[in-house]
């Protein structure tokens, strides 16, 4: 399998793992202190040797990631 396969592969998994239970998965990974997995899988993707076009795709995603994470994590500090 190409290094583009896999972490197009990694990439598809971790978003229909989000898909399932966005709410109760949240939750779970606050309590064990992984509210950052999102944002270090698609850092760690981007340290991969892939090709230009699924970098820029990854690249747009990563910056939608991480602008959700930072909106989602200053509701919930407000919240608290």
């Amino acid at each position: 399998m190409s290094t583009d396969a896999k972490v197009t592969k990694d990439l598809v998994q971790t978003c229909k793992d989000g898909e399932a239970g966005f709410a109760k998965a949240a939750a779970k990974l606050v309590e064990s202190g992984r509210d950052d997995l999102a944002k270090s899988e698609y850092a760690r993707a981007l340290d991969e040797d892939i090709a230009a076009g699924l970098r820029a795709v990854i690249t747009r995603q990563q910056t939608a990631v991480n602008a959700a994470h930072d909106t989602v994590k200053r509701l919930r500090d407000t919240q608290s």
